[in-house]
């Protein structure tokens, strides 16, 4: 093992803790969502459509950290790369408690366009600063 003092969870965060329904094409697929939308939008393109439904339970981003004790007051660099769920992920998180330097964000809507706009405005709400978009990605930092 590389990194020793990691920790990793294999969690659903979202904006909201509630059930989900998780659409599974396969293990490593670009398609797995709980994104209906997305999903559906997508199977066409990448798959046989032979998929499993799992039933998940979603969690606010703090939430799971607080019900796991974890303690986490800074994050240097966050990046977000959910399948069209960018967004409610970013709207789980409570800025006004944790410190997050610089965040890259895939930055897609459910039709699979990318949505600059939306993430721009809701991001500069809490003062983070648009630098750069590598294709779908953007990267916002934090203002001083």
């Amino acid at each position: 093992m590389i990194r020793k003092r990691d920790q990793n969870y294999c969690v659903a965060i979202s904006n909201e803790n509630k059930d989900a329904i998780y659409y599974i094409d396969h293990h490593f697929s670009p398609i797995n969502s709980i994104n209906r939308r997305f999903f559906d939008t997508n199977l066409k393109n990448f798959s046989d459509e032979n998929y499993i439904k799992k039933e998940i339970k979603t969690y606010r981003f703090l939430d799971f950290i607080k019900k796991n004790k974890i303690i986490l007051k800074n994050i240097d660099f966050l990046n977000i790369d959910a399948e069209s769920h960018d967004f409610e992920i970013l709207q789980g998180f409570d800025f006004k408690k944790i410190n997050i330097q610089l965040i890259c964000i895939e930055m897609f809507d459910d039709k699979n366009k990318v949505n600059e706009f939306k993430f721009k405005n809701y991001l500069k709400k809490f003062d983070y600063e648009h630098i750069n978009s590598i294709g779908p990605n953007g990267f916002f930092e934090k203002k001083s």
